[in-house]
């Protein structure tokens, strides 16, 4: 009797946990970002953001070999450029770019934050 007790306690347990885990989940019906920010948004959301900047080696006996300085909302934010064609890498060198944050080590750079640059486009 006490194995059947057992039994029916776990799978009692199994059914709680497994129903207030799939708890309601909402999610906004709109995006909640003025249409005029969207267009300079930080990598602090999830997702792309289209961004202008320029490449820079200024920072390299810092660790940083190359950077991207964009300026978001006014604030001034360094990118770590991942895999990044060479040919984009020239001093002063303006992009139009999408970007996403990346998982990829920032190794002794601490001045700017990885990013993954797509869709990248020079003003030439």
């Amino acid at each position: 009797m006490s194995t059947r007790h057992s039994l029916f306690l776990a799978s009692l347990f199994a059914l709680v946990f497994s129903v207030s885990c799939g708890g309601n989940r909402t999610t906004p019906a709109t995006d909640p970002t003025p249409a005029s920010e969207t267009s300079e948004e930080t990598l602090s959301n999830t997702g792309t953001s289209v961004l202008d900047g320029f490449v820079t080696a200024a920072y390299a006996a810092d660790g940083c070999p190359w950077l991207v300085q964009v300026t978001t909302r006014g604030a001034e934010e360094w990118l770590i450029p991942i895999a990044l064609d060479e040919r984009y890498l020239v001093e002063g060198q303006r992009l139009r770019f999408t970007a996403r944050p990346s998982r990829a080590s920032s190794g002794s750079c601490s001045r700017g934050r990885p990013a993954i640059l797509e869709e990248v486009r020079t003003d030439e």
